[in-house]
């Protein structure tokens, strides 16, 4: 694997004005980044140095700026000698959050070639397409590269006066960008290894299977034709299924982007187009939700009580959202999952979430008054709720879930976080049979059913759902 690269670039070949750094990538080009040539002109030259076995400067000018992310591609006049071109994340998103990173700049202050230790990935940052790198000191690094075990992930961007934070644009989002650009002259971009995972068992391969053939089937959907310009027919066709971890997040983050773009030519619909886009789109990322769950895992006699229906678990976690993943993915994988009609999704569930330390005393009138209520706001939601809800309004209520049952296929289940107290997982059981629900109960800790970062999943489909409310 080559080790990148980077050189300094210069408004003169006085070395008079620094401009930034970059990330040689053949014997002809630069990637750096595109603030540092706002207003600039192809024509105009800029001067390159710090060009292994090159003494002073190369001029270079301006071959081509993304359109949405600040990134860009210096060609030089004259080519110098190049052993061969680094390593640029492309097949998988993105990094584990958290993991240590160096920085490759020129440093701002004596115009040397650095390499910043002690770094990090933060988060991901789905409406900029940027890691937010920790600690955030890296002010003048604008062009240079965050590398991860030798591959380049990302490209240090908006690091001016102002801008808090260190941000570094994601290589996957303009990797074929630059390839349109650079053409079949030059291959620079490479896979990047994967981090090792535990390797999939046969039956989550074949759910893999199962989950592209669905995907693609919806995005045959006319209401969705627009989408394939931004992503792909066939999203799952280099599915790593020994890498969930990374490979889930990497499509989910596809599809927030390609839906983006999207989104205003989305609001020129009519209104029942946009409710069915946005059902479809829901689906969608509900399908690749389910690619997180193991299902093995769930499949075994420890992880269903009785049957798997899952129509009762219990699951460990941290986010009241994964209960809902988890339990939408096993309520679709029973054994006649080729046979059913209509598929769970995350749209199509709809949950209740109790929190039993807001319920006095924990008796079971107060626990079922209060799902009643919610059940009430979620169905009804234009309607005040009443003080209590029995008699008419328990038959309203009732009725209302039949239809959403019968029109929209909603599925109904509690999730509440698992007490101490006995008597509370009791009381909710109860009322979930009394109302047909299904009841999931989750205690503090890591989802051992979860093969993707429990937040990180959840941020994201969270942050999914969010966009698409911007129709």
């Amino acid at each position: 694997m080559a080790e990148p690269v980077v050189v300094s670039i210069w408004k003169d070949k006085n070395r008079a004005a620094f401009l930034c750094s970059g990330l040689l990538l053949s014997g002809r080009h630069i990637l750096t980044v595109k603030h540092a040539f706002e207003g600039w002109s192809k024509q105009q030259s800029v001067y390159v140095r710090l060009i292994d076995g090159v003494e002073g400067a190369v001029e270079a000018q301006l071959l081509g700026a993304h359109e949405r992310y600040d990134v860009a591609l210096l060609e030089l006049r004259t080519s110098v000698r190049f052993a061969s071109a680094p390593t640029l994340l492309t097949t998988n998103v993105r990094a584990p959050d958290g993991c240590q990173i160096a920085l490759q700049v020129i440093d701002p202050d004596n115009y040397s070639r650095a390499y910043p230790a002690n770094y990090a990935i933060g988060n991901f940052d789905h409406d900029t397409g940027e890691y937010n790198i920790t600690p955030q000191d890296a002010l003048g690094h604008s062009g240079g590269v965050a590398v991860f075990e030798g591959v380049v992930i990302g490209v240090l961007s908006r690091r001016m006066k102002g801008d808090p934070l260190c941000r570094a644009v994601a290589t996957h989002l303009f990797a074929d960008w630059l390839q349109a650009i650079l053409k079949d002259d030059f291959q620079p971009l490479q896979p990047a290894p994967a981090i090792p995972a535990k390797p999939s068992r046969g039956q989550y391969l074949e759910f893999v299977a199962t989950i592209r053939a669905r995907i693609r089937a919806m995005l045959q959907n006319p209401n969705l034709a627009e989408i394939l310009r931004h992503w792909r027919p066939d999203p799952l066709d280099t599915y790593d299924a020994a890498n969930p971890h990374r490979e889930v997040l990497r499509l989910m983050d596809e599809l927030q982007a390609a839906t983006k773009i999207l989104v205003p030519v989305w609001r020129r619909r009519k209104k029942e187009q946009v409710r069915d886009t946005k059902c479809l789109c829901r689906s969608l990322m509900s399908e690749l939700a389910k690619l997180a769950v193991n299902r093995s895992d769930l499949a075994s006699a420890a992880a269903l009580s009785g049957d798997h229906s899952a129509h009762s678990m219990e699951i460990a976690c941290q986010f009241a959202g994964t209960a809902d993943v988890v339990y939408c993915s096993i309520a679709d994988l029973s054994h006649d999952f080729e046979r059913q009609e209509n598929p769970t999704d995350l749209h199509a569930t709809l949950a209740i979430h109790v929190n039993h330390h807001l319920l006095p005393h924990g008796e079971a009138i107060d626990a079922r008054q209060e799902v009643l209520r919610k059940l009430w706001e979620k169905l009804m939601p234009l309607e005040v709720s009443p003080a209590r809800i029995d008699g008419k309004n328990l038959l309203r209520v009732e009725s209302e879930m039949r239809i959403a049952g019968r029109q929209d296929k909603k599925r109904f289940f509690i999730a509440t976080p698992k007490s101490g107290d006995m008597s509370h997982g009791g009381s909710l059981r109860s009322v979930a049979d009394d109302l047909h629900m299904s009841l999931v109960m989750y205690v503090d800790g890591q989802c051992a059913h979860l093969l993707v970062d429990e937040f990180d999943l959840i941020q994201t489909v969270l942050g999914y759902m969010r966009l698409l409310e911007t129709i």
